[in-house]
Parts: C-alpha cells; sequence; structure tokens
C-alpha cells in the first residue's frame, strides 16, 4: 500500500503543482509595451499642398484615400503630429525654436485646456518673429520658460507623457513643413526618451519663467 502511496502521489503533485505556476506566471509577468518607432519627411514636394493644409481642405492629390502610398502631403503629416499630442494623459513637455503652425499650438493649448501639466521652452527671440504661436499660449496660461542669450535654444522636441518623443530637423513652421527637407523621428524606446526627459528637466530649472 505504501508503496502505491510514494509512486502515485507524485504523478499527481506534479502536474497540479506545473498548472499552479503557469497560472501564476500568466497573471503576474504582464508582456513589455510595443516600441513606437515612425519617421515623417518633409520634401520640396509639400509646397504643393501649402494652401489647402492652411485652409484644412481636402488635399486633391489624395481624393478619398488618405493613406494612399506614396502621397506626400503636409496637412496629412500635421494631422499625424497633431493626433499623437491629442495622446497626452498626464504631461507635455515641449522644447521648441520656433512655433508659427497654428494646428500643432492649438493641439497644445488643448491639451493644456483639458487639465494636463504643460510645459514648454522656447527661443526668447524668436517669440516675436512674425506668426509666432508662444505669446499666445502663454497669455492663454500655459507655463513657458526661456533665456536671453547670443546663442540660440535650438532645440526641437516634445515630449508625451515622459513616455513618447518626437523630434527632429524641422522648426514647427508651415515653411519648414511645406518645402523644405527636414524629419521627424516619434519613439517610445525608453532609452533615447529618458535622455531627452533629462535635457528638458536641466532646460527648465537653468532657464527664466520671467524671460
Amino acid at each position: 500500500m505504501s508503496k502505491v502511496i510514494y509512486v502515485v502521489f507524485p504523478l499527481i503533485i506534479i502536474p497540479i503543482s506545473y498548472y499552479a505556476y503557469v497560472k501564476y506566471k500568466k497573471r503576474c509577468v504582464t508582456p513589455p509595451e510595443e516600441i513606437v518607432y515612425d519617421i515623417v519627411f518633409f520634401t520640396d514636394k509639400g509646397a504643393e499642398c501649402r494652401g489647402h493644409a492652411t485652409a484644412q481642405l481636402p488635399c486633391p492629390k489624395i481624393n478619398s484615400d488618405e493613406e494612399k502610398a506614396g502621397v506626400e502631403c503636409v496637412a496629412k503629416y500635421i494631422r499625424k503630429i497633431v493626433s499623437y499630442i491629442e495622446r497626452t494623459e498626464e504631461t507635455l513637455d515641449v522644447c521648441i525654436y520656433l512655433l508659427t503652425c497654428h494646428d500643432l499650438a492649438n493641439a497644445i493649448l488643448e491639451v493644456y485646456k483639458n487639465g494636463r501639466k504643460v510645459r514648454l521652452i522656447a527661443d526668447a527671440d524668436m517669440i516675436n518673429e512674425s506668426g509666432a504661436q508662444i505669446k499666445r499660449l502663454r497669455r492663454a496660461g500655459v507655463p513657458v520658460r526661456m533665456k536671453k542669450s547670443h546663442y540660440l535654444m535650438h532645440h526641437k522636441f516634445l515630449i508625451i507623457d515622459r513616455k513618447l518623443l518626437l523630434t527632429g530637423s524641422f522648426n514647427w513652421t508651415m515653411q519648414a513643413m511645406a518645402g523644405n527637407w527636414d524629419n521627424m523621428i516619434i519613439t517610445s524606446q525608453p532609452v533615447l526618451v529618458g535622455k531627452f526627459c533629462g535635457e528638458f528637466d536641466d532646460l527648465w530649472k537653468y532657464f527664466s519663467k520671467n524671460c
């Protein structure tokens, strides 16, 4: 009888133990979030779309199929960037040399009006450029910091919820989007995002809110 118990007991306990272990692992291990990698390239072909992009009209090149392969439309690119900004749930940090694009400024302002924490760093001289939107955002209550200097605050990046980074060569102007050769990289790669978060925090402390 004792021999039967010694043989049968492990045969019962081992499968039960393994089943319990598998259930535990499924409950406790959270799959990693998918890393976001996206790139937008702006070219001189965007100049053809300046008129309808500013007027927020449909692109005649695209017709009914907005995602048609090979079509370059600045309005589509603006909407893509705005859609990322609209995803903000908690914090939005913006560090930009020049901002004249109304659509992007309006997206930032909407995030602020929705109660999210918004911080904006800008170049002190460029806020006086024709069409610059920084003063409008500041008047609306968005915290803005700058520094008077002989040197440029030439960064162009944005961080959403300290998890998603948008950065690249282009200034946030219609000229950059609808005429220049420029780029924007969108990524949630943690190391890259963390580096930019640290840079923004350092600049926020270094720059003045009274400039």
